[in-house]
């Protein structure tokens, strides 16, 4: 059998893998030129795409030099690669949807809905690319109950903030531009991620807060009403 061939079953895809290439290139070429804020997860998804062909040349080289298609090492190698490749095209669906699709019906979802989807969509085809392998899942279910037990005790304070951010997010109590007051501090909130929000004051200080702190205290959000429009703001 050609190495071609081999390729080919390694990519698992022996007729549409062409289209794949294609349809993965135009799309992501398109989005780099429509969507300059997005340039740097193009990019990375593009990379990811790259590095996976590379892991499916290794698994097809594997299989030329006679090794067995049952093997650990063939396995593996072509897991590792399929795994990458379909992180590249989730996280290029994800701008695709998100910052094409959805601003085109003017819905701005918060940017953490992405993140837990996009992870969501990770597990999956890990499972999926796992069971397909032949590997034994249960052993792996268990262990990871085991390591989730024990990571979940160990960084409680960090799971906290993670929470926090999310709760922050989804419900939108702040938002990136909102001008807040926390105890003595007064500014601008300039970022709100899964660990913390950057706020940033009238002396040009940028001040990182824990979610956690935000949940847990009281938070004056200036120029604002329930119910009515925010009031704008700006440095004097």
């Amino acid at each position: 059998m050609s190495f071609w061939n081999n390729f080919l079953i390694a990519a698992g895809m022996v007729r549409g893998f062409y289209w794949l290439v294609l349809g993965f290139v135009v799309v992501a070429l398109a989005l780099f030129v429509y969507l300059p804020v997005e340039r740097g997860r193009i990019r990375n998804a593009m990379l990811l795409f790259a590095l996976s062909l590379v892991g499916l040349l290794a698994a097809a080289t594997l299989l030329s030099l006679g090794m067995a298609a049952e093997s650990a090492a063939y396995r593996w190698v072509r897991w590792s690669a399929l795994f990458v490749e379909s992180i590249a095209i989730i996280n290029l669906v994800s701008v695709l949807v998100f910052d094409v699709g959805l601003e085109a019906a003017r819905l701005k979802p918060p940017r953490i809905m992405r993140d837990l989807l996009s992870a969501l969509a990770y597990i999956v085809v890990a499972i999926n690319l796992l069971s397909r392998s032949g590997v034994d899942l249960t052993g792996i279910v268990a262990t990871s109950a085991v390591i989730t037990l024990i990571v979940g005790f160990s960084l409680a304070d960090t799971l906290g903030n993670v929470m926090g951010g999310m709760a922050l997010q989804m419900e939108r109590t702040i938002r990136v531009g909102d001008w807040v007051r926390i105890d003595a501090l007064e500014g601008q909130v300039k970022e709100i991620s899964w660990r913390q929000t950057s706020i940033e004051t009238r002396e040009w200080d940028t001040v990182v807060i824990p979610n956690s702190v935000l949940m847990k205290g009281q938070v004056t959000l200036l120029g604002h009403r329930l119910g009515q429009p925010r009031q704008h703001r700006r440095w004097i």
